[in-house]
């Protein structure tokens, strides 16, 4: 499969197979810096090391290092995951595709706050049950922050502004300034929920060259709302219509992203033909987390349940767009195959523990952490680790669904489980 993703990455040297190391820096709302967004380790933490440090100093040598031998190394597993199930579209490497030399990061990520007006069931902040319209980073992220990315700004190509909601946060507004002015060239990509739309983004937007991200997962309000909690679909169409006028007479893209997940699978054929009518291109986004909305871990059941449905739709694929977009469609559905055997092979697996109590079930879940942790020494201490899911099963009020906990995360491969504990995503 590996090979199958080189010969999409056209024009690049595929010698390494990805560059993130090599061309990008990666802005969290708690002040660590990374690469990129997928992978879970930290350059730093933002102000007590500097943007120059970070991009200089020995961990990220390390890091480019590893990528010497053209494969992902073991701490890349939501990319090596995404090529294996055939997501070759969708792979967050892919993103990284700058191979030319570079003195400062080409691509600069910004998730530097998570100010947001809705609660989206799918968000790690709603296992906290909040919204927030409050900047819980100004202490970090401030003007001397934008003083050391001045020198930068010049050399990046790409900027991406993620939340919370970009539109709410002061911060990114004064970044977009900065860039308006010292690289009006550079690509600025924000990935909005589409709720905002007054005049300071009107503003901002005409000034600059800017690439709209809507996220929409499905045209059923009641589904989307349910998903989306705090936001109006008619609200968010009609900024869609904004957005995408905007981006026609700018020459821009706007995109659609959807999360798939277990709530919306029956609207994602409607939502592409949609797009295909307004000739907007869509993504997927794997939903990783919580465990009521993937659908990678849910049941065989509910996933053959998909594919037979899937395998009824029809999907014009006459412009690009529309090609573009049955090759999404197509990545869900073959991944959705990929899913349900290996799930089936799991269900199975788990039927010796039909007779375990929880408390057994525990102390095997336990077992397979501690035994992933000796092999990988440089983990989390898998006590720590189990701790986050000690508090999901407490929260549930009956033996029976702490004991769904408890076989989900049994399911689960014990690096996924650990890439959620250090994401916080859980």
């Amino acid at each position: 499969m590996i090979d199958k993703y080189n010969k999409l990455r056209t024009g690049i040297n595929i010698s390494k197979i990805c560059y993130a190391h090599f061309n990008s820096l990666y802005f969290e709302s708690d002040g660590t810096i990374k690469t990129c967004g997928a992978k879970q380790y930290s350059l730093g933490k933002y102000p007590d090391i500097t943007i120059k440090e970070a991009w200089e100093g020995e961990t990220i040598k390390d890091l480019r290092q590893e990528m010497e031998n053209g494969l992902f190394p073991d701490s890349c597993y939501l990319c090596k995951t995404q090529i294996k199930e055939g997501a070759l579209e969708s792979t967050f490497a892919r993103f990284h595709d700058i191979d030319k030399p570079c003195v400062f990061p080409q691509i600069i990520s910004f998730e530097c706050s998570e100010i947001c007006n809705l609660k989206c069931i799918m968000c790690y902040n709603n296992r906290q049950n909040k919204i927030r319209l409050t900047n819980q980073s100004n202490n970090i992220y401030n003007d001397n922050f934008i003083k050391e990315l001045i020198p930068i700004i010049p050399y990046v190509k790409i900027a991406n502004f993620y939340g919370g909601e970009p539109f709410l946060n002061p911060l990114y507004f004064n970044i977009w300034e900065e860039f308006v002015k010292l690289n009006p060239n550079c690509q600025i990509q924000i990935s909005t929920n589409g709720t905002i739309l007054n005049d300071a983004v009107k503003k901002i937007l005409d000034k600059g060259n800017f690439n709209i991200i809507l996220s929409i997962d499905s045209l059923n309000k009641n589904t989307y709302e349910k998903i989306r909690v705090n936001s109006d679909l008619n609200l968010v169409l009609s900024n869609l219509e904004y957005f995408l006028n905007y981006c026609n007479i700018k020459n821009k893209k706007l995109h659609l992203v959807a999360c798939f997940m277990q709530q919306n699978w029956q609207d994602i054929p409607d939502l592409i033909k949609f797009c295909n009518k307004n000739q907007i291109q869509i993504t997927f986004n794997r939903v990783w987390h919580p465990e009521n909305n993937v659908l990678y871990n849910s049941s065989s059941d509910l996933l053959n349940k998909i594919i037979n449905y899937y395998k009824t739709v029809y999907l014009e694929k006459n412009t690009t767009i529309e090609k573009s977009n049955y090759g999404k469609f197509l990545e869900i559905f073959n991944q959705t195959i990929i899913w349900k055997n290996e799930l089936l092979e799991k269900e199975n697996e788990l039927k010796k523990y039909d007779n375990y109590s929880n408390n057994e079930l525990i102390d095997v879940l336990k077992m397979c952490l501690e035994n992933y942790n000796k092999k990988n020494t440089k983990e989390i201490n898998y006590l720590k680790v189990y701790e986050l899911i000690d508090e999901l099963i407490k929260q549930e009020d009956t033996d029976n669904n702490k004991r769904l906990i408890l076989l989900y995360y049994l399911k689960l491969p014990p690096e996924l489980i650990y890439s959620i504990y250090k994401s916080g995503c859980y």
